[in-house]
């Protein structure tokens, strides 16, 4: 059994790296802060927050067989979230689509791990926080609003965006912003 995890970046909660190992978490995140003499895109990630007096978090986020096709599905998954994955990959296109046995174990595997152990309110909440203000390109709005195109939408559905909506301005009026065209700097008050 392999272990599929993601590296976080403790200044904005947001993915940097998605990795496999068989090792355990401790000792892959101790081989990522120590050695360092690889160079790339990683390397000057953890340099950067070693002057600052910070290092990346490590958590697990699937035990399996097929560690690699795992890990490719949760790289492309963060990318297409909006991470800034330094693994390398931003502006490929996947090698090969996984094939349908191939998304039916990672899709099989997380609904064990998610019924085995279910999100707290504080795992939403960190989510959500992380990704409050988060900048989507062009591209990932498009692929959104395509995917919802003639989707129809429960009550349920509607009243918690509408929830959404209304915490997300409380908490944009609670840092001094009071009308919708100041909304819009919301979003760079949050990511700094």
């Amino acid at each position: 059994m392999r272990s599929v995890y993601r590296l976080i970046d403790p200044r904005s909660g947001l993915s940097c790296y998605v990795g496999e190992t068989g090792t355990s978490l401790k000792t892959r995140l101790y081989n990522h802060l120590y050695y360092t003499n690889k160079g790339g895109d990683m390397v000057d990630l953890i340099l950067e927050l070693r002057s600052l007096g910070l290092e990346p978090s490590i958590e697990l986020i699937e035990e399996c067989d097929n560690s690699v096709e795992v890990e490719e599905y949760w790289t492309w998954y963060y990318l297409d979230m909006g991470h800034p994955l330094r693994n390398g990959m931003a502006g490929r296109t996947r090698i090969r689509p996984l094939t349908d046995e191939q998304c039916a174990n990672i899709s099989n595997g997380q609904v064990k791990r998610w019924s085995d152990n279910p999100m707290t309110q504080s795992m939403k909440d960190s989510i959500s926080v992380s990704l409050m203000g988060h900048e989507q390109s062009d591209e990932t709005r498009q692929k959104r609003r395509e995917s919802m195109t003639g989707v129809k939408r429960s009550d349920e559905n509607k009243e918690n965006n509408r929830k959404a909506i209304q915490l997300r301005w409380a908490r944009a009026k609670s840092h001094g912003f009071n009308n919708l065209k100041d909304l819009s700097n919301y979003d760079d008050h949050q990511s700094n």
